[in-house]
């Protein structure tokens, strides 16, 4: 027997937790279970558990508002299952997910962890650009579209993949959803520390699997969806308000001495980016084989900062007084006084600039995607009229 472990951190979002909870529940197989890890919320969420009566759904609540990096780890050493899946409170395993696993499990014996591809559901009014709402596949990791059936992944490309990584550039998608992992792969990587480290815990778990796999399988199969809420971090990134989307996480500041000579203001999603890196090297000696590309993460934030003086949600006169302050001479002279000097005769000229600067030092790479065109309210319809299946020769043709 195979038993599955989804974990669903939460805080204040139970009527999200809600459709997160019955796309498990109203999956085929039914040797699961759900860890509900209530990060101290002000909502009911421990009767809504109580009301399901179902002994396979197993609520903790922490004692005070930890970061989410802490209840994760919370949630990660209540569970028991052979196979963990960490699944955010407003995405949706998709129909079939646990049936297809065991299918390629007897196929591909023993993975360290299964990478799998996956939907984008973004509500509606979250993202400026798409006021009715994206419905899409995901496009942030090409690997997987190389075949339309599963395949083991070679080593040498997941750590060609981890390199990129290091140079700042993501060639796989960071979120822990796109994962199942096998319970002993998570007890090895846990003999280093807690599982999940860093202020963004995605970026350091998900880089240090692919650092330490040795049989990493890759699904095309969008079995799993990943949502963007009014209420997830997502929404505060794309609608400028940063700030407050890491007082969302309620993430630590980890930053050492030796890295606040680097670190310049940006973005938090690059420094996090940063310190999971910097962990990695601490925890896991094959990390030492890497060197992290900390000019290329600095070119990223100045480009960053010139780009929030053009948007005043982020107070970018003073952002820009104190990146003035930290950068180097080299850096002021082939980053900023140029956009400068363009940005006077039109900010339109300087947009462009750092149009081009953002294509030079690329970050993420975007690969094919099936947009999908109807309308959904949320995330429980969407998993209703979605077959997964549907959309693998699609992607290949």
């Amino acid at each position: 027997m195979v038993k599955f472990s989804v974990l669903l951190p939460t805080r204040n979002r139970l009527e999200l937790l809600k459709y997160a909870v019955n796309s498990v529940l109203q999956q085929e197989e039914e040797d699961f279970e759900i860890i509900i890890s209530d990060n101290y919320s002000d909502e009911d969420i421990a009767g809504y558990a109580r009301s399901l009566n179902d002994c396979r759904i197993k609520y903790y609540r922490t004692d005070s508002f930890v970061s989410v990096t802490d209840n994760w780890n919370n949630a990660m050493n209540k569970s028991s299952g052979d196979w963990i899946i960490m699944l955010g409170d407003d995405d949706c395993l998709m129909k079939g997910y646990f049936s297809t696993v065991k299918t390629m499990l007897e196929a591909f014996p023993n993975p360290d962890f299964i990478y799998m591809n996956a939907f984008l559901f973004a509500y509606p009014e979250v993202l400026p650009d798409y006021p009715e709402g994206l419905f899409k596949t995901f496009g942030n990791a090409g690997f997987v579209l190389k075949s339309s059936h599963p395949y083991w992944l070679p080593k040498d490309e997941a750590l060609r993949m981890v390199k990129s990584t290091f140079n700042f550039t993501c060639e796989f998608g960071f979120n822990m959803q796109f994962a199942l992992m096998n319970r002993s792969f998570v007890e090895k990587l846990r003999r280093h520390g807690n599982f999940f480290s860093s202020p963004y815990p995605d970026y350091y778990a998900m880089t240090a699997m692919m650092l330490l796999g040795e049989r990493i399988l890759a699904c095309p199969y969008p079995l799993v969806t990943v949502g963007i809420s009014s209420k997830s971090f997502g929404f505060y990134y794309f609608n400028n308000s940063e700030k407050t989307g890491v007082s969302f996480l309620n993430s630590a500041d980890k930053t050492t001495n030796k890295l606040k000579e680097i670190i310049l203001p940006g973005t938090a999603m690059n420094t996090s980016w940063l310190l999971s890196l910097e962990d990695i090297k601490s925890n896991f000696k094959e990390g030492s084989d890497f060197l992290i590309n900390y000019q290329k993460y600095r070119s990223i934030q100045i480009i960053a900062s010139l780009r929030g003086f053009l948007t005043p949600l982020r107070d970018p006169k003073t952002q820009l007084k104190t990146l003035w302050s930290k950068i180097s001479l080299l850096e002021k002279c082939l980053l900023v006084i140029p956009w400068y000097i363009l940005s006077s005769f039109h900010w339109k000229c300087g947009r462009k600039f750092l149009n081009l600067l953002s294509k030079f030092y690329k970050t993420h790479s975007i690969y094919p995607v099936i947009r999908i065109n109807d309308r959904y309210e949320n995330i429980q319809q969407f998993f209703e009229k979605t077959d997964p299946f549907n959309f693998i020769q699609t992607l290949h043709d």
